[in-house]
């Protein structure tokens, strides 16, 4: 299976997030043959490869005709004062007393002020402002990408972007979501940004794409209504219920923006750390600010492979790694029979397995924890099976970095009756056989022999075929 993982190790915004979608390899004159179906006209992409840090990457700007801020990608559902006279290293100059280099939603790392996005300018306290062509409702968005010639499946994830920003500022102000006007956010850079990202996704073809814990600054910005906390209040309401990790650095600035937050939680279909995984490439996708450190946004593009495959790439070595999930629920509520039969269905569902441990819950009363282990590829079918056939109202999920064994899977044919599968597997340089059960219990039934006698047979037999082959 073909993924990206995205580390957010310093926050995310949509520049961040474009910029290193393309460093993954996505083949630019193709990037700028679908952007231009957008069919906004006067927009320039800038994409620059850049150093930081000793690390290289790409930088986007976005350049509209009238629009001399560059790309300011706040991408708020409300608006950004900054009312001091900070240095944004732009990489074009302006006007206005002071350097902008451009690119990012939400420019990291320099105070942001923050005013409800509708019927507002963008003042950045100097002769530069966005007058009400910037001010677009959800519905005007919506037809810029309808109205566009970009793929199906292109719009309809654009749309869910924007759908997901939109109902956290509408959530935060106490507006019903057709009545969201966009400011920053229907500016034009924010718009390509969003857009942009969703087709590097379908150019680069990847099946899931999951991320890292989110990292966050710290600290307040100013609005005209006083001091608001890091982090932004549509940051939060998008994250809320989301079950998304957050991690807060000690760095007093705002890391995640909320179109960097809409993104990542549309997109992502897990959060945690990067999975087993083969990788093919890397990318770098850099902010604006200097925040003391690499302040970029890495993406890795890779593919994913099986148990059986992991077992062939270790077969030399005395272990592997792979990633499970675990899947917890308190129960008190149900028989014996009722919970026998739901660990019956979780494992005809493909649990690796699924267990029950005898609990007391509040007021000492007796209980039972259902734990099932999963692949990450049969969280969500099997998470669905434990909703449907047990009474639970929530079930705790938690990522797990295994080590596994070398093995392998074997079987020996027995005349008149068939194959006994077994596994074979390496404990400190000697090889340990464990015969299936229920080959082992049908050929027990089917000879009368005990089944401790069928197990030594085929331990025997896996002796005998070892010797032939060496």
């Amino acid at each position: 299976m073909k993924f990206i993982y995205l580390d957010c190790f310093s926050g995310v915004s949509g520049d961040m997030l474009l910029g290193a979608l393309l460093d993954l390899g996505v083949d630019v004159s193709r990037f700028r043959d679908e952007m231009d179906k957008i069919g906004i006209p006067g927009v320039a992409i800038n994409i620059k490869r850049i150093n930081k840090y000793a690390i290289t990457g790409i930088d986007i700007e976005v350049i509209a005709e009238g629009n001399h801020s560059g790309a300011h990608e706040h991408s708020h559902g409300h608006e950004h004062e900054h009312d001091h006279g900070h240095e944004h290293e732009h990489g074009h100059t302006h006007d206005h007393g002071h350097e902008h280099e451009h690119g990012h939603t939400h420019d990291h790392g320099h105070d942001h002020s923050h005013e409800q996005g509708h019927d507002h300018d963008h003042i950045q306290g100097h002769d530069h402002v966005h007058i009400h062509e910037h001010d677009r409702s959800l519905a005007d968005i919506i037809k810029i990408i309808d109205d566009s010639g970009l793929s199906d499946g292109t719009k309809e994830l654009s749309r869910k972007v924007f759908r997901e920003i939109g109902a956290a500022e509408g959530k935060v102000h106490d507006v019903p979501l057709e009545e969201v006007r966009f400011h920053e956010i229907g500016a034009i850079d924010s718009i390509i940004d969003i857009i942009g990202v969703c087709v590097c996704v379908e150019l680069l073809g990847a099946d899931e794409i999951h991320s890292s814990e989110l990292h966050e600054g710290r600290g307040f910005v100013n609005t005209r209504h006083g001091r608001l906390p890091v982090p932004a209040p549509a940051v939060l309401e998008i994250l809320a219920g989301s079950g998304i990790p957050v991690i807060t650095e000690d760095i007093l600035h705002e890391l995640v923006t909320p179109t960097g937050a809409g993104l990542v939680k549309t997109l992502s279909s897990s959060f945690g750390p990067m999975p087993a995984m083969k990788i093919q490439k890397t990318g770098y996708g850099f902010g604006k600010r200097d925040t003391g450190c690499l302040n970029a946004l890495r993406a890795t593009l890779g593919e994913t492979f099986s148990s059986e495959i992991l077992f062939r790439l270790t077969e030399n070595a005395s272990a592997g790694f792979d990633e499970i999930v675990s899947l917890e629920a308190n129960i008190d509520d149900m028989t014996a029979e009722s919970l026998g039969y739901a660990m019956e269905r979780l494992m005809d569902a493909g649990a690796l397995d699924a267990f029950f441990t005898p609990i007391y819950m509040k007021k000492n009363r007796p209980a039972t924890k259902l734990t099932i282990l999963a692949s990450p590829e049969s969280e969500g079918r099997l998470t669905e099976v434990a909703f449907r056939e047990t009474s639970t109202l929530g079930i705790r999920k938690t990522r797990h970095r295994r080590a596994i064994l070398e093995r392998s899977v074997c079987s020996i044919e027995i005349e008149g009756f068939g194959k006994i599968k077994y596994k074979t597997s390496m404990r400190g340089g000697s090889a340990h056989i464990s015969p299936e059960y229920d080959d082992c219990r049908a050929y027990a039934l089917h000879t009368g022999l005990p089944l401790a006698d069928v197990y030594d047979y085929v331990r025997e037999k896996h002796a005998q075929l070892s010797n032939i082959k060496k």
